[in-house]
Order: C-alpha cells, then sequence, then structure tokens
C-alpha cells in the first residue's frame, strides 16, 4: 500500500463581488503608473515597493481575501481560531503583463507573512501567460537518481499549473516557488499580489 503524505497545498477559489473590483481598478488611472523593476527576474510592469497606487484602493481585495482565509482555515482545522490576519504595509500590488512580459522563480519569503496570494484580475485562460508553482521535492528526488516517468506515475510533477480563470485567487504559503509564463499576447494580463500573516 502506498502511503502519500507531506502534502503542499494552495486554496483556489473565486472573488466574488470581482466584477466590482475590476471596474474600480483595472482603469488606466492606474495601469498608467506601473513600471518595470529589478527587484527580481522578470519583465512586468509592477506597482510592487513602489507608492505608485495607495494601499487603501486595495482595500475591498484585502477584505475579499480574509473572508476567504477564514473559509479556507474552516475547512482544513475547523477547530482553529485566528485571531488577526495583517497586511503589512505596502504589501498587495499590481502586474500588468503583454508580449514578452514573464516572472522566473521566486517565492515571497519573509518575516511579515505567511502566506500570500494571486488574484487574477484580468485574464483570458486560452491566452495569457499561466501561473506555475515549482516542486521542491521533485528536484531532490531527481538528484537521488529517481527517474521523471517514476515520479510522474506516481503523481509527483515538477510544474504544477492550477486551472484559473478571471476572477479567481490561489492563497498559499509565502515560501512557496512560482513562476509566470512568458506572455504571448498584447491582452494587458493583469493580476494582484500580496502577502499577509495569519495568526492563529
Amino acid at each position: 500500500m502506498f502511503n502519500l503524505f507531506f502534502h503542499d497545498f494552495a486554496y483556489h477559489t473565486k472573488i466574488d463581488n470581482h466584477e466590482q473590483i475590476k471596474q474600480k481598478i483595472f482603469n488606466q488611472k492606474y495601469l498608467s503608473v506601473l513600471q518595470d523593476t529589478l527587484e527580481w527576474e522578470c519583465k512586468v510592469k509592477t506597482s510592487f515597493k513602489k507608492t505608485l497606487i495607495d494601499d487603501s484602493i486595495f482595500s475591498d481585495i484585502q477584505l475579499e481575501i480574509k473572508k476567504i482565509v477564514h473559509e479556507m482555515l474552516s475547512k482544513i482545522s475547523p477547530s482553529s481560531k485566528i485571531s488577526s490576519i495583517d497586511f503589512p504595509k505596502s504589501n498587495i500590488w499590481m502586474n500588468l503583463y503583454n508580449v514578452g512580459d514573464y516572472q522566473d522563480y521566486h517565492d515571497h519569503t519573509n518575516n511579515k507573512c505567511n502566506f500570500s496570494f494571486c488574484y487574477f484580475m484580468n485574464y483570458d485562460p486560452e491566452k495569457d501567460a499561466k501561473f506555475v508553482f515549482f516542486n521542491e521535492k521533485f528536484k531532490m528526488f531527481r538528484t537521488q537518481g529517481l527517474t521523471d516517468q517514476l515520479l510522474f506515475d506516481l503523481g509527483i510533477h515538477d510544474n504544477i499549473f492550477p486551472n484559473v480563470e478571471e476572477g479567481h485567487v490561489i492563497i498559499f504559503p509565502s515560501h512557496y516557488t512560482h513562476r509566470t509564463t512568458i506572455q504571448q499576447y498584447d491582452t494587458n494580463r493583469c493580476t494582484v499580489s500580496g502577502n499577509f500573516f495569519v495568526n492563529v
């Protein structure tokens, strides 16, 4: 009998008031101020670590994320009680992708967060770049001589592609390595990402 353990997890759901949020934020007023960044290996227009967009514009998203986190924790551990969900200042940002834009493998590990999220605010699943988790365990198995085919047959994959649509959000532990594939179309693929700390 096979025992599969040490499971990783991410919580994938839909933002209830997506249309209202998109109407409020996804417009030229905010898209036009996004800039290139040298913070990590990427080519993307972003508001990350800049005072380009005031945090208050993301207040509706924060409320949605808090509601979803309570939902997530109630399913994982109904007996656990959340004492607070804290969003550090300037830890929510917008990313805009057009042809050639991408993000290489990175994580959001820092001492101010234990969870992160990616909200797909403007997204065409047929055309837009994919969000990808990288399975660090796969790399370790491979260095120990196990073949890719054996790992695949066990259901262990190197890259995990969540099946996302516009309005979806993925919440995941901040140390997870992830990336965005190369954008092939000028469709203004736009996400809002952020970090927060859950005190239980």
